[in-house]
């Protein structure tokens, strides 16, 4: 709630300085738009990666689909089988964004 407040009340400070030439050209100087953008590259890749990791540990431990106890079931062939695939797509997505 202090958060949402502070930011309320700042809202039309931060307008009326983002309008101001001087700030922009100062927040524009930062850094090159072609490292800016191999940094974007660099997180969104640990990002998606991240978040296969996740999806698999939730689905295979949390919701128990990656443990097998006493026999092979058609949930774990299914979530094993997707895992599978994810991750070949997973691999695919990321030779083609970094030109491997």
């Amino acid at each position: 709630m202090l958060i949402l407040m502070l930011f309320v009340a700042t809202a039309p400070i931060l307008k009326t300085c983002s309008s101001n030439k001087i700030v922009t050209e100062l927040y524009g100087m930062g850094m090159e738009d072609e490292t800016r953008q191999f940094l974007v590259k660099i997180a969104n890749t640990i990002a998606i990666i991240l978040l296969w990791m996740m999806l698999n540990v939730f689905f295979g431990i949390y919701k128990e689909l990656g443990i097998i106890e006493g026999r092979f079931t058609w949930q774990n062939g299914v979530y094993y089988l997707l895992a599978l695939a994810t991750l070949v797509w997973l691999v695919l997505h990321i030779k083609r964004k970094w030109n491997l």
